[in-house]
């Protein structure tokens, strides 16, 4: 005698095995998700860093070769160098240098993150 079909232990075999590729999958784009909420991406890094640049030259903010200054996203955003980033950013603090080559780059750029 033949037998068609699966019985019952396979077929749960097979539910389970599904709901557990399923819920890590989930698991791991909810994850890729989050922590991109919180970074700040790369073209708001370059704007971040051109807006930190622009108010250091404007706002005639003397630095000599190496010297630092401190500007905060909340200082860029109440003089209208930059608009807005994803998160909550406003207090956090650039430093903003001159090199020995006479130009400004912002220092800590890469640790800037948004809550």
């Amino acid at each position: 005698m033949k037998k068609n079909g699966f019985t019952l232990v396979e077929l749960l075999a097979v539910i389970v095995l599904i709901g557990a590729i399923m819920t890590l999958a989930v698991i791991g784009v909810v994850n890729i998700i989050n922590s991109n909420e919180d970074k700040v991406s790369e073209s708001q890094k370059d704007e971040i860093e051109q807006a930190a640049i622009n108010y250091t030259n404007s706002e005639d903010i003397t630095l000599s070769k190496g010297g630092c200054t401190n500007v905060t996203i909340a200082d860029l955003k109440n003089k209208n160098y930059f608009e807005d980033v994803k998160g909550n950013c406003k207090n956090i603090t650039l430093k903003v240098c001159r090199n020995n080559q006479d130009e400004l780059y912002v220092q800590n750029l890469d640790d800037v993150t948004c809550e």
